[in-house]
């Protein structure tokens, strides 16, 4: 969910593969927003926590709410700090950090560029605003 900023059921219904050097999740059409690709940020997650090699938990579940309740109450058992939507907040935030076009990011996340604004542009911090001012002055010397 980190790696390609995921919703709860997408990260238990993609599938992996390699295309072009990079690894990135397939995500089918029989979820929320449907068929689309995502990438990895940072890409070197994918190998720092050998994703592909995990096993996800088996879970009976009849529709892709059910995997996020299961998900968050499992986060909830573990006492784990936030939520596991918070994973998905900040690959959001990260890909804005790095410079990629929101409609790009939107795509990965599968979610139109308005609704990508609506939802994230909240939880980009002073710093990173204070970051993308300093690039833009360094660009006009």
């Amino acid at each position: 969910m980190a790696t390609y900023g995921l919703r709860n059921h997408e990260a238990f219904l993609c599938t992996l593969e390699a295309r072009d050097g990079v690894t990135v999740a397939i995500i089918p059409d029989d979820t929320k927003t449907g068929h689309h690709i995502a990438y990895p940020h940072p890409a070197h997650w994918v190998e720092l926590w050998l994703i592909g090699t995990l096993t996800r938990p088996k879970l009976t579940v009849r529709a892709n709410e059910e995997y996020g309740a299961k998900t968050a109450a499992n986060w909830r058992e573990r006492r784990l700090p936030g939520t596991p939507y918070a994973l998905r907040h900040a690959y959001a935030i990260r890909c804005h950090a790095a410079g990629v076009k929101v409609a790009i990011a939107a795509a990965w996340m599968g979610h139109s560029p308005d609704m990508h604004l609506k939802t994230y542009q909240k939880w980009i911090s002073e710093s990173v605003h204070r970051q993308a001012w300093r690039e833009l002055q360094s660009k006009g010397k």
